[in-house]
């Protein structure tokens, strides 16, 4: 429905940024929507990986709270 003689190249930049728009969320929504749904399993049903993340030192850098900086054997 555009005006007589408006060729694609001759549309405003409000039609082409429209336009862009529309291929952005067509490409977007779909990445988006699997990324929700893992972490919908991950959080409900506990699938994450077997990779540990690394230790946090727990430590508030005091000696008075038992942390020597050295870890402690369980034995």
């Amino acid at each position: 429905m555009r005006a007589p003689g408006m060729t694609l190249f001759r549309m405003p930049v409000f039609v082409w940024m429209g336009l862009v728009v529309q291929f952005l969320l067509a490409f977007a929504l779909p990445i988006i929507t699997v990324a929700l749904f893992e972490m919908l399993f991950d959080r409900r049903w506990g699938t994450t990986s077997s990779i540990r993340p690394p230790a946090v030192n727990r430590c508030s850098g005091s000696t008075s709270s038992g942390c020597s900086g050295t870890p402690r054997s369980t034995s």
